[in-house]
């Protein structure tokens, strides 16, 4: 009888046994499942985001080229308007002149995946410089100062250049895009956008 009872002792002490071992196995494989699932995810997330930062470099690079542009073209009108003022100045039609604002076109969805600060700057920046020119408009109907008038809205166009070229330099510095290439002539119309920022800024400062 006690070898019987042994010999049951011992299937069972088997059996148990190979249920420790199953139950470990099994919980070797859930863990591994799930230590797994956190990996992929992990992996998914970081090849989300390499791909949400590779498009907004993208929108970046398209954006500052159109930036730079702006501030090319802002320049350039300016002294295209002195120029002509120069020119026409106590001529019968001299007021007539202005200088010209050249358009920021962007589509909005250029906008979406860059920096919100930075496209908020950019989506505001023609509605601010047309305050301006509504205020200088303003001005000139109240006082009738052509002269200033215009003077103050070529300064304006110039101050629209140097918003511009310091998002698009903003633009440069949050997404390292660095360019190597030979800037031709833009030192010297970054200084005359700075000018122009400047007259703007404290024409605003005394006539408000």
């Amino acid at each position: 009888m006690s070898k019987i009872n042994r010999s049951l002792e011992a299937v069972w002490m088997e059996q148990l046994a190979l249920m420790d071992v199953l139950k470990i196995a099994a919980g070797s494989g859930v863990v591994a499942a799930l230590v797994s699932s956190i990996i992929t995810w992990i992996k998914e997330g970081r090849q989300r985001s390499a791909q949400r930062r590779l498009e907004a470099e993208i929108d970046a690079i398209h954006l500052i080229t159109r930036l730079d542009a702006l501030a090319v073209a802002c320049a350039n009108n300016y002294w295209e308007f002195h120029d002509r003022w120069s020119q026409l100045r106590g001529a019968e039609h001299a007021h007539d002149i202005g200088c010209a604002k050249p358009e920021l076109q962007i589509e909005p969805e250029k906008l979406a995946k860059i920096d919100r600060v930075l496209a908020c700057r950019i989506a505001w920046l023609e509605n601010d410089v047309s305050l301006g020119a509504d205020g200088i408009r303003a001005r000139w109907e109240a006082y009738l100062d052509t002269d200033e008038a215009l003077d103050a809205d070529a300064d304006l166009v110039g101050h629209f250049g140097y918003e511009a070229l310091l998002i698009s330099r903003s633009l440069r510095d949050k997404y390292k895009l660095k360019f190597q290439g030979m800037q031709w002539g833009m030192p010297t119309i970054e200084k005359q956008l700075t000018e122009c920022s400047e007259r703007s800024k404290e024409f605003f400062k005394e006539k408000g």
